[in-house]
């Protein structure tokens, strides 16, 4: 009986480490609060797969956003003045495969746009996430789109934005994106459950590679506040949850087990 819930556990492992992709990019901004706090900034001590610092900000920094079991960090941005942002280099630029984006974000006045972009190396804004400024609705833009995709549900409340985009799926340079606004956490979502589905979006009509990710609003001040940004290949890249003790514990020895096996199949010289 032992040797089989082994088996079970190990091969539990297996799959979830095979189930993970790359997280490519992360800011949870946990640095100490204050005005323009994120000016000049690497991020915080969590922050991860990213070149350079924040430019071009007068963001400042206050308290962290949640979601349920979303694993999170103290901190967040607040977006002070109007038409006021931040930008930050990625590491790996994006242009193919599969891309997930999350993040949490809330906004007070809906008149104006608030949310994350993707930039491109020629410095073009390529695909926007978040309140458009048009219907009070979380959605998303492309200038490869005619108007923005609203997904119906308010931006004003505390909402988790989960983004997945197909680069060049199916005809040359047309994309198929999907937004989720809250989803289960735990369970990747189906792509039919998705709140937005464009399956012929032109959001990179000229293969650029998308290697800046920027946070902006529009014309109002201290209207937005985003937080727990994630790029990422998979879902579970960019919606970790916190494990319940228990489980924790399980793959605490799960994951030593793994580390044997590894020992055990490592051939010798």
């Amino acid at each position: 009986m032992k040797q089989f819930m082994l088996a079970v556990l190990l091969f539990g492992l297996v799959g979830l480490e095979r189930a993970q992709g790359d997280l490519l990019a992360y800011e949870g901004f946990d640095l100490t609060q204050g005005e323009n706090a994120l000016a000049g900034s690497s991020g915080g001590a969590t922050s991860s797969g990213w070149s350079g610092i924040w430019t071009n900000t007068t963001v400042d920094v206050t308290t962290g956003l949640t979601y349920g079991d979303l694993v999170t960090v103290e901190g967040a941005a607040r977006l002070d003045t109007a038409n006021s942002g931040a930008f930050r280099g990625l590491a790996t630029p994006i242009n193919s495969g599969t891309t997930w984006i999350s993040f949490l974000s809330v906004v007070s006045n809906t008149a104006s746009y608030a949310g994350v972009s993707l930039i491109s190396v020629f410095n073009n804004e390529r695909l926007f996430i978040g309140d458009t400024g048009s219907g009070g609705n979380w959605g998303f833009q492309s200038p490869g789109l005619t108007a923005a995709f609203q997904s119906g549900v308010s931006a004003t409340n505390i909402s988790f934005l989960v983004m997945r985009v197909d680069w060049n799926a199916g005809v040359t340079n047309n994309e198929h994106a999907y937004l989720w606004v809250n989803p289960t956490l735990g369970l990747e979502p189906d792509i039919a459950a998705a709140n937005v589905t464009l399956t012929s979006a032109n959001l990179n009509p000229v293969g650029e590679s998308m290697n800046r990710v920027r946070i902006q609003q529009g014309g109002s001040a201290d209207n937005a506040i985003i937080d727990e940004i994630r790029l990422g290949t998979t879902w579970e890249d960019v919606a970790p949850v916190v494990p319940e003790p228990g489980t924790a514990a399980l793959i605490s020895v799960g994951l030593a087990v793994l580390g044997m096996r590894r020992r055990w199949l490592k051939p010798t010289p």
